[in-house]
This record gives structure tokens, C-alpha cells and sequence, in this order.
């Protein structure tokens, strides 16, 4: 295995940890959600995921964190495609209006932060780094959207709205 350069390193090893702590966000607002235990744990495990990668970038490379995060992965891809699927088909309103529009974001965002941490400990190149960036600043200035636009959570169910 290569060295990793000091700077992309770090800025992986930051983003691994700025995303870990959006999952554990995204975890604990789940609290008032009916179907709370399942969404806990949908981003309970990437937030773990990540943070392991946060402290040891090539535990990507683990046996246990491959299989986890492949299952994961693979629950999470076929829920979104489902919920894709319907919100196509069946909804009223824009994306950011349904609940399982959200829903289905938060997953498209877990399925996408495993599919870049793969593999990151062999081949952390410049355009993984930038890449990881944008999608780390993404769900943040998402929440800062949402907390700004009063007028989108308006239409929000009453167990989303204390949660921002």
C-alpha cells in the first residue's frame, strides 16, 4: 500500500468524520419518526462506518467492515429503489415535500458515502477527496436549506417538525 499524501489524507480522514457525525445527527432526530428503530439503525451504521474510516482509513480493507457495509449497501439500494419507484408512480407533491422523498435522499446519501468509502484505503486519489468534499457539505447546507425555508416544512408531518 502507498503512502497516502498528507493533505488528501487528511481531508478524507475529516469528511469520514464530518459525515459520521451527520448520520448520528440524522439518527437522533429519528427519535419522533413511527418507524423510528428502523431509521436509527439505517444511520446508525453508516455514521459507524464512517467514523472507522475517520481513524483508520484503510479499514475499507477489513473483512467485517467490507461485509457490513456491503449488506448495508445492498438493504439500503433496494429500499431506495422501492421507495423510488412508488414516489415516481404515486406522488403528490415535489421530492423535498414527501416524507419518503426524504427518506429515500438519506438513503441515496448513505448509498453513495459506502460506495466512495470503498476501497479508500487502496486508491485515495484526488478526485475521491473532492468528490467526499461536495458530498460532506451537501446534507449539511441541505438541513441549513430546510431550516431556512419555513415554507417547505410547512407541509411537514407534526413528528418532523421539532426536528431541525
Amino acid at each position: 500500500m502507498e503512502p497516502y499524501e498528507p493533505l488528501p489524507a487528511l481531508l478524507w480522514r475529516l469528511c469520514a468524520l464530518c459525515m459520521s457525525a451527520f448520520f448520528s445527527l440524522a439518527a437522533g432526530v429519528q427519535i419522533n419518526d413511527p418507524d423510528a428503530g428502523m431509521w436509527i439503525i439505517a444511520y446508525l451504521i453508516p455514521a459507524g462506518l464512517a467514523f472507522l474510516v475517520s481513524v483508520n482509513p484503510s479499514i475499507t480493507e477489513n473483512f467485517m467492515w467490507k461485509s457490513l457495509s456491503e449488506m448495508h449497501l445492498l438493504m439500503c439500494s433496494a429500499v431506495a429503489v422501492l421507495w423510488g419507484w412508488s414516489l415516481y408512480h404515486n406522488a403528490k407533491n415535489s421530492l423535498f415535500h414527501e416524507e419518503e422523498g426524504r427518506e429515500l435522499l438519506g438513503l441515496v446519501l448513505i448509498v453513495f458515502w459506502i460506495l466512495l468509502c470503498r476501497q479508500s484505503g487502496k486508491h485515495l486519489g484526488a478526485f475521491r477527496v473532492s468528490v467526499a468534499v461536495c458530498v460532506t457539505a451537501l446534507p449539511f447546507l441541505a438541513w441549513l436549506y430546510y431550516y431556512i425555508n419555513k415554507d417547505l416544512r410547512a407541509s411537514w408531518p407534526s413528528h418532523c417538525k421539532g426536528t431541525i
